[in-house]
């Protein structure tokens, strides 16, 4: 489509729409994690501590969207050159890793990993599902050539038209994210990182029998690397549901047993909230008239 870089000085060429829809993507992906958190009434501090979180975690992403890539290439070829880069890689890296760090601290806050992960989720689909449309700019990510009415034209890859995977994937995350979003804010769905891992492996699994690019690794004939990544995501969205499920119980009794967020110590994978004295709880929320 346009892979042609917008402003040139002395020569050199600067800012590519795919840049530009990377940078809004990620930006829009922050606004609705913020808007979402105050709407989920998430601790204000332990949103703040997320922010700067999902800050580290991206930054990790791009590195490893960029440095799988490039290993793969290094294996191929025997050159390690940086050049394409892999979402998949990137999320997983980043996933990772905002995992890691939401662990490591949770003791210093009053907020949970659980308030926050689903709504992480949503946003990690909409920052895909623009970045998609910078894919579908630069011309990367295609599909097979095609004679169809759909097909694309793009000229670094050839005269021929071809499928446009990338329009597909943005279609699909953003329907996603719209979705994932209605069901935290009308359900408080706790599930949508099991929902996105289940639904987007799916659905790229099999656009991967769309796309057609030179640079994909392949186990087999017909199996990419990409699949095999897919098959896992799907099988640890299955797992994330099941293991994560008696937590969120325990995070929701909690929330309910204390309100106003005391004890100021959040309960942590050993304590089960869900054993908070009934008596306990109705003292809390009857007023005493005998004081009155």
């Amino acid at each position: 489509m346009y892979p042609d870089f917008l402003i040139h000085i002395n020569g050199k060429g600067y800012v590519t729409l795919y840049g530009i829809c990377i940078g809004v993507g990620v930006l829009l992906a922050f606004l609705l994690f913020w808007w979402m958190a105050k709407k989920g009434k998430v601790d204000p501090k332990y949103v703040d501590f997320t922010s700067i979180n999902l800050l580290i975690s991206t930054t990790f992403g791009f590195f490893c969207a960029a440095f799988f890539p490039a290993m793969g290439e290094l294996v191929k070829t025997g050159k390690f050159t940086f050049g394409t880069l892999s979402f998949v890689a990137g999320a997983v890296g980043g996933a990772i890793l905002f995992f890691v760090i939401g662990i490591v601290f949770r003791k210093k806050h009053k907020g949970s990993l659980l308030d926050v992960i689903s709504i992480a989720a949503c946003c990690l689909v909409l920052a895909h599902g623009i970045g998609r449309m910078g894919c579908f700019f630069a011309g990367c990510c295609h599909g097979h050539v095609t004679d169809s009415v759909w097909g694309v034209v793009f000229k670094d890859y050839g005269p021929d038209p071809r499928i446009p995977t990338q329009l597909f994937e943005v279609v699909f995350d953003l329907v996603l994210c719209f979705f994932m979003v209605v069901l935290y804010l009308k359900e408080k769905f706790e599930y949508n990182m099991s929902l996105w891992m289940i639904g987007y492996g799916s659905f790229r699994f099999l656009i991967e029998h769309l796309r057609d690019e030179p640079t994909r690794m392949y186990i087999a004939d017909g199996f990419s690397m990409t699949m095999l990544v897919c098959i896992l995501l799907v099988a640890g969205g299955i797992a994330y549901y099941f293991i994560m499920s008696p937590f969120i119980k325990r995070r929701k009794a909690y929330l309910l047993a204390y309100p106003n967020g005391e004890p100021a110590k959040s309960p942590t994978a050993s304590e089960d909230v869900t054993d908070v004295p009934e008596e306990e709880v109705k003292a809390d929320s009857v007023p005493n008239i005998e004081e009155k």
